[in-house]
């Protein structure tokens, strides 16, 4: 986690050259009606959009973001997060709702676009780990 902390100004002043857009720091954000909702991002960008840095540990010897995803790393370490996928031992392994909730939150992380797609586009992804015949 501390890595992540160190590399999170480097990562905002590179997200910033990059696109030309001012992130503004912030706190913590909560919601007037339910105040147990709250997001904490790295940053308001214009009047529509949100920065959430994200540098893993896992990923310290890459240059991007790409270039951990290729070499699986992110994927490996995102699944190692969610033992309902691998730990038989675990009380929801069996649950198949929850392992289908986790492997698409690990496909938003690993998947450009992901969120964005179609079902079938989702379904139909081959460079993708979930990929389904």
């Amino acid at each position: 986690m501390m890595h992540g902390v160190e590399m999170e100004s480097l990562a905002r002043n590179s997200f910033e050259e990059l696109t030309s857009k001012t992130v503004q720091l912030c706190g913590l954000f909560t919601d007037n009606e339910f105040s147990y909702l709250a997001a904490g991002p790295d940053g308001p960008v214009g009047e529509d959009g949100i920065l959430e840095i994200k540098c893993p540990f896992v990923a310290k010897d890459t240059l991007s973001a790409t270039e951990a995803v290729q070499n699986k790393l992110i994927l490996i370490n995102e699944v190692e997060a969610r033992k309902n996928l691998w730990d038989v031992g675990n009380e929801f392994y069996k649950d198949r709702d929850m392992r289908m909730t986790s492997w698409q939150d690990i496909a938003k992380t690993v998947v450009n676009n992901f969120e964005n797609m179609s079902e079938i586009e989702k379904k139909k992804t081959e460079n993708s780990p979930f990929y389904i015949n």
